[in-house]
């Protein structure tokens, strides 16, 4: 038994209030509050377990859609951005420049005699032609500007906050930097067409003047530079 006594005086009377507990009752109750709380620390442990999992869940979620955001915005062959990314950054630079006439500048670069390299010297080395001319000009622009591909062997530069002066000069380091690659079948060489975004401008017609300057540098004999006007 488990014996509680409280001393309680009245006058000169003193009365003791006695609780007895069998001690049975008592290890029934310390029991009952022990499993108590093992009860609690396993639903504690049990939630952090699943917050973890949970944020861990979360976590590869965001590293998928980043993952799928990458790939669908990427050219798999040359790990540059592709034409959908190359329209929506076109499409965001035209819309800035109407708002606040900030200037901007477009490059297309086309690889000479591709179809010569596919066909002398098979696909495999036309891919890797492509790989290192796409890095190799993607070293050579700012964090800002975006490079793509948007043909077979065309590759666009779409550079923000670029006057056509500072666009050449760009444009002329790229020429140079490509004709210094070396290949066991002789020299590639790049044109290249710019013209830089004026009002009354769209994706397709500063794509077209553009590819007009392209298309003349071609003409021209090939591993040059053309300028577009402001209007062809």
């Amino acid at each position: 038994m488990l014996l509680n006594a409280r001393r309680h005086q009245e006058g000169s009377t003193s009365r003791y209030l006695l609780a007895l507990m069998p001690t049975r009752q008592r290890d029934q109750i310390e029991t009952q509050l022990l499993q108590a709380r093992r009860d609690a620390e396993q639903a504690a442990a049990e939630k952090e377990a699943a917050n973890q999992a949970l944020e861990q869940a979360r976590r590869q979620l965001t590293e998928l859609n980043q993952r799928l955001a990458h790939q669908a915005e990427t050219d798999p062959l040359t790990g540059v951005f592709n034409r959908r990314r190359y329209e929506q950054e076109l499409a965001r630079l035209l819309a800035r420049f109407e708002r606040s006439r900030a200037p901007f500048s477009l490059l297309l670069a086309d690889i000479d005699h591709f179809k010569r390299i596919n066909d002398s010297q098979g696909h495999d080395t036309g891919d890797r032609v492509l790989q290192q001319i796409a890095g190799t000009m993607q070293g050579g622009i700012r964090e800002l500007d975006c490079l793509a591909r948007v043909g077979g062997e065309e590759f666009a530069i779409l550079l923000p906050d670029t006057l056509l002066p500072e666009a050449v000069r760009l444009a002329e380091r790229q020429l140079a930097s490509v004709a210094r690659l070396r290949w066991p079948f002789g020299p590639v060489t790049v044109s290249i067409g710019l013209a830089q975004c004026a009002p009354g401008d769209t994706q397709s017609s500063l794509f077209s003047r553009a590819d007009g300057a392209l298309y003349r540098a071609k003409e021209a004999g090939r591993n040059r530079i053309k300028v577009s006007p402001a209007r062809d």
